[in-house]
């Protein structure tokens, strides 16, 4: 019954936009790679393969383990044998039931936590209104232990949001450095949360829980800080360079016979000079929210 009205509405938009149900269906899609990963997804087990989908550092063998288990949650059983079942099953874990649940109704401003501004040259700023400067003062002098008790927690919390601070302000300068291509209107290059951990001697789970929830502003506009990761698909190649490459394609194919999957596969091969195979291009394509030609083809028929 749900398929059916969400089918019936499809139409109704597709009827007053002069586009097809299934190019509103792709746009409903494009949401799937916003914050909070899983939104507009029409059920839970859809809300866990946005979110799967969004990971940047799993294995094909891991994640196609991972979407048979979401796809079959009422048979999980079946799966606990496989050699990687315990992986799959931390990852599905770590997925939120409801994607939007930490949002309020209210509609949510991000705040940049930091600024880049690119001119003659890159100055990284912090947000001086989200973490101003803390100080303790007075009361050193007093004779009471009660209130020299205190002033001793408040140090120890200053120096605790001081050292947060600068473990943040130490990743977001390695992240611009590493991605500072992307800052002067190129693309993001491969570099893994590890990667950036290991240069910096921490823990991943340490840049994990720093990154999260943070925004950096800069002329391109603002982005969250996990976005800037971004797997290696082949050696100096992110998926990143891939998807963009995918998209100019598509943007300026012809529209009387659109570019197949199978169409880009050859021309990344002959523009990256790299092994891929079209499960790969479907998937990608799929991940940005673009139908297959056979569907654009009428979508363009239709804007004609």
């Amino acid at each position: 019954m749900k398929t059916t009205i969400l089918t019936a509405a499809w139409s109704h938009i597709a009827s007053l936009c002069h586009v097809t149900p299934e190019f509103v269906e792709s746009i409903r899609r494009r949401f799937s790679k916003l914050d909070t990963k899983g939104i507009g997804a029409l059920n839970q087990k859809e809300a866990f393969i946005f979110q799967l989908d969004a990971l940047g550092d799993i294995d094909d063998e891991l994640y196609e383990l991972t979407l048979k288990i979401i796809e079959n949650m009422d048979k999980i059983d079946k799966f606990s044998k496989y050699k990687r079942f315990n992986e799959s099953i931390a990852i599905i874990k770590r997925f939120s039931n409801i994607p939007t649940a930490e949002y309020k109704d209210e509609s949510r401003q991000i705040i940049p936590d930091f600024f880049v501004d690119v001119e003659d040259d890159i100055a990284v700023r912090i947000n001086s209104d989200y973490y101003p400067d803390i100080v303790t003062e007075g009361g050193f002098a007093s004779k009471s232990e009660n209130i020299k008790e205190k002033l001793k927690e408040a140090r120890d919390i200053v120096n605790l949001l001081e050292l947060k601070k600068s473990t943040l302000y130490k990743i977001v300068l390695l992240i611009v450095e590493k991605q500072i291509n992307f800052f002067i209107d190129g693309e993001l290059k491969p570099f893994s949360m590890g990667a950036l951990a290991d240069e910096l001697s921490f823990s991943e789970s340490t840049v994990s829980r720093a990154v999260s929830n943070k925004y950096i502003e800069s002329k391109r506009g603002v982005y969250p800080l996990k976005s800037f990761f971004t797997n290696e698909v082949a050696s100096k190649l992110s998926s990143s360079q891939i998807k963009s490459f995918l998209s100019k394609q598509i943007q300026y194919e012809a529209k009387e016979n659109p570019l197949t999957d199978d169409d880009i596969l050859k021309l990344i091969r002959q523009r990256f000079g790299i092994k891929m195979v079209r499960r790969t291009i479907t998937k990608y394509r799929k991940l940005m929210g673009i139908v297959s030609s056979k569907e654009r083809k009428k979508v363009y028929k239709v804007n004609q």
